[in-house]
């Protein structure tokens, strides 16, 4: 147990940092435009963005096929429903489990309500401020419009993408070992290890489309039995919550926990 708590501490310690200075990067870089051209947020009209179609056909294509970008690249960022962030929750040292569920659910609003809605701001408004952007490539998108701030545009995302793309590997490689160990004990871990690394490796040569489609379908097959489990286990969670959040017990422990 202690090297398991070791090993999360360990994590939070090396990829905490990144997180604010992501946001701080975007929000400085979105509020300088908004700074050079005061009519900026006239200009972010995404209502209309979807009435460009000539069809209504057309436009109902074009919601459907944002919704469903949207709703895959948000599973992809924020885990919501994968039953993935409750593995590191797990290992936290709480009071009791609504308390340690309000600290994780804070997640999801400051990866997608900040820091995504802040990168699609520098986005769209970096298209705005520089016409000559070409965003008909979505890889390469970010890249362009961060590239606009002189000498330190570029290599501010070259340390942002470096450090969330650490985090994002080393998080999911203590993901899987611990469900690995749980279905298979310790023995595995090697031999997982190697998959792992090997799986990294195929994805950084392999075609950017594929991989997309690869993670999306492995996030729908984590999502769909997590979320019947959380259907089955719907009961008791009503029951923590209500004994804990809406009695204002959120400071005593619970059975489950070590004092």
């Amino acid at each position: 147990v202690k090297k398991l708590i070791g090993t999360v501490h360990m994590l939070g310690g090396i990829l905490g940092p990144a997180h604010p200075f992501g946001t701080k990067s975007a929000s400085a870089m979105f509020f300088k435009k908004f700074k050079k051209d005061p009519e900026l947020m006239k200009k972010l009209d995404f209502v209309e963005g979807f009435n460009t179609c000539e069809s209504a056909q057309a436009n109902r294509i074009a919601r459907l096929m944002a919704a469903r970008y949207g709703i895959a690249r948000g599973l992809f960022s924020n885990e919501s429903g994968l039953g993935s962030a409750p593995i590191v929750a797990a290992a936290a040292q709480t009071r009791n489990p609504v308390r340690q569920a309000l600290v994780s659910s804070s997640g999801t609003f400051w990866d997608t309500v900040v820091i995504c809605a802040m990168t699609g701001l520098v986005i769209v408004s970096s298209i705005l401020a520089y016409p000559d952007i070409d965003y008909s490539h979505g890889a390469t998108l970010t890249k362009m419009a961060f590239s606009k701030i002189p000498y330190i545009g570029t290599p501010m995302l070259a340390f942002g993408v470096l450090t969330f793309a650490f985090s994002t590997a080393v998080g999911w490689c203590y993901y899987g070992e611990r469900a690995v160990e749980y279905l298979a004990g310790r023995s595995t871990m090697l031999a997982y290890r190697i998959i792992y690394i090997g799986s990294v490796f195929i994805g950084s040569i392999i075609n950017l489309t594929l991989v997309w489609n690869i993670a999306d379908c492995m996030n729908a097959m984590m999502a769909l039995p997590n979320l019947v489990a959380l259907l089955l286990l719907s009961g008791v969670i009503v029951k923590e919550t209500k004994k804990y959040l809406w009695q204002n017990r959120l400071d005593e422990y619970s059975e489950y926990s070590e004092e």
